[in-house]
């Protein structure tokens, strides 16, 4: 990687994780602060009744002597000092009951009528016999608080309070700014808390980068070495596997394929064969033609591969290759006869490199075609062998590729298809393209129907 490279990967870290710490930031502080709210105005509406009782007992203790008094004189001085004490208090309506639910006062302030008549059930909530309540309206920004209390005298009830409390605006001031503040100090500490997770999280987040790294520098050094074993036991070099693994590299990027896929094909370039570790040599090297015995046993292969790469859980992506590209578009392939796009892309894609390189490349029973006459090649498997559209996409390419990798030698390809892999294996994140399309498969099998059939080595219907 690039040391451009390595900048813009450590910018796209940091920016995800800002991201999502931010995400969490936003997530706490709404959760958090949500409970904060609850919870301070519980103890706010707490205050509240606090304030409603130390008021109304004041004026319980200084006129509980008239509460039981049958005197008239007396009832009418209780109802006097009610009115007065509603005119400097909070409490805009007071009623006061005896013992057994009377009402034997009353007082209501000016323009408090309407407020009565908005609180529900306020007439008809009635003292119940040694019990307290409280209830809170809200009216706009106004507050009101519905208080009831027994009056007691030396543990006995003897009457009840009930009143309007009206919440001040300087209390309601208070309460809102106290509120806030909580929020606002609720914020900060997960701000805060963010804060100082970010450069561990960073720190944690290096060394597992670089721990991956290395992870993933073995298993590549491991699908290397395995594939070119596997090539050599075949009478070939590992530069197959680097060509085809870099030309379809080069093919994933001209459909715009996603950098997920191309790990998968990298992978799968390289592994393609795998299964013929399990070939005896009389087959496998045997340089006359197979008998149909022989070759049922060949295309074994595929099923051995699968077998070997299905047990490791990072070459998963790369099974799409090993089990398939041995299948034909036009379902005559083997071993499942899978057809258009019952394929996947991956082997299908593959499957148009890896004949090109055979065309292309010198072999011990045949010499390298030239560009023109492997194309020709190509060609005559269009929807029969191969997936047209993206036959037509690797055509555009084909010219350049050849120029490029014909006469290369392994450490010049092997230095090529390390910085592919540097590419493709050091990003975390893939950034998904789509595909491009296929036309209708009727359209595109339609349009093989003359050139169907195997034509030498194209096809490659024999290992």
């Amino acid at each position: 990687m690039s040391a451009a490279d390595l900048f813009q990967h450590t910018v796209n870290i940091h920016g995800r994780l800002l991201k999502k710490l931010l995400l969490v930031w936003l997530a706490l502080s709404l959760s958090i602060g949500t409970a904060v709210y609850y919870e301070e105005m519980r103890r706010m509406d707490s205050f509240v009744v606090d304030l409603s009782l130390e008021e109304s007992g004041k004026l319980v203790l200084d006129n509980r002597d008239y509460l039981n008094s049958k005197s008239p004189a007396d009832l009418d001085t209780l109802s006097r000092r009610v009115a007065e004490y509603i005119k400097n208090g909070h409490f805009i309506i007071v009623e006061i009951y005896d013992k057994a639910g009377k009402q034997v006062a009353e007082a209501i302030g000016k323009e408090s009528a309407s407020i009565e008549n908005q609180l529900d059930g306020y007439k008809n909530e009635l003292p119940i016999k040694g019990k307290a309540w409280h209830k809170k309206y809200t009216f706009g920004k106004q507050s009101y608080l519905v208080s009831l209390n027994p009056i007691e005298l030396d543990g006995a009830t003897i009457g009840y309070f009930k009143g309007v409390y009206r919440v001040d605006k300087k209390t309601l001031d208070d309460i809102e700014k106290l509120i806030a503040w909580s929020l606002v100090a609720v914020m900060g500490i997960s701000l805060v808390t963010m804060g100082v997770m970010y450069p561990v999280i960073i720190s944690m987040n290096k060394g597992l980068a670089e721990y991956s790294a290395e992870l993933s520098k073995a298993n590549i050094g491991m699908i290397k070495v395995l594939g070119e074993a596997i090539a050599k036991r075949d009478c070939d070099t590992g530069s197959h596997n680097y060509r085809v693994a870099i030309y379809a590299t080069r093919l994933a990027e001209e459909i715009r394929l996603d950098n997920a896929g191309i790990r998968g094909l990298i992978k799968g370039a390289f592994l393609h064969d795998v299964g013929k570790i399990a070939i005896s040599d009389t087959i496998l090297l045997k340089s006359g033609k197979l008998t149909d015995k022989e070759f049922a046993i060949m295309k074994g292969h595929v099923s051995h591969g699968a077998d070997i790469a299905v047990k490791y859980r990072w070459l998963n992506d790369a099974l799409e290759i090993i089990r398939f590209h041995h299948e034909k578009f036009d379902g005559s392939g083997y071993p499942y006869r899978l057809r258009i796009n019952e394929i996947p892309l991956n082997a299908r894609i593959f499957s148009i490199v890896d004949v090109f390189d055979a065309l292309t490349s010198d072999r011990p029973y045949k010499e390298a075609f030239p560009l023109e006459m492997a194309t020709d090649e190509l060609e005559k498997g269009r929807s029969t062998h191969f997936d047209p559209t993206l036959l037509d996409a690797f055509l555009r390419i084909a010219g350049s590729l050849h120029t490029e990798l014909y006469r290369a030698d392994e450490e010049k390809l092997e230095g090529i298809l390390d910085t592919v892999i540097n590419r493709y294996f050091n990003e975390t994140a893939s950034t998904r393209q789509k595909p491009m399309p296929l036309p209708p498969p009727s359209a595109i099998l339609n349009s093989g129907q003359q050139e169907a059939g195997r034509n030498g080595l194209c096809l490659e219907d024999a290992p």
